[in-house]
């Protein structure tokens, strides 16, 4: 299964190890830091986050949505939830019908006093299908 992970801290990336576990599974993980997706490249490790741990290789890290999202068809949103929003409309332009969100961020939306799962049936709303948060 292709799965992208939204979000670079210790939780998501001990979801993408887990993950990749299943060898079948190639999983992407975003990050806005180009200087971790460099340094995984050369070691598979990412010392600020897990300072010895190797990742398997059929886990990635990227800095753009692109090549993250580009063949997923389950999504991991792994952020802040300060910034869920904001990667929701970032991320817009590359969700696909029968996609898989599952948002691992804890909290709920303070703006609007409600669920992320909400954001992304509002987001949803602009396109013709719609998309299973879970």
């Amino acid at each position: 299964m292709n799965i992208a992970i939204i979000g670079c801290g210790v939780y998501s990336m001990a979801i993408a190890k887990r993950l990749s576990e299943v060898h079948s599974n190639t999983i992407k993980v975003w990050t806005e830091d180009s200087k971790k997706v460099k340094e995984y490249e050369k070691s598979h490790k990412v010392p600020s986050i897990f300072k010895e741990e190797v990742f398997n290789d059929n886990i990635k890290l990227y800095d753009k949505y692109y090549d993250v999202l580009k063949d997923a068809e389950m999504v991991f949103i792994i952020t802040a939830s300060k910034f869920i929003n904001k990667v929701l409309v970032d991320m817009k332009d590359y969700f696909k019908p029968n996609m898989k969100i599952i948002i691992g961020s804890k909290g709920f939306d303070i703006e609007n006093n409600t669920f992320f799962s909400k954001s992304i049936n509002f987001i949803s709303s602009f396109y013709r299908y719609t998309f299973k948060a879970y």
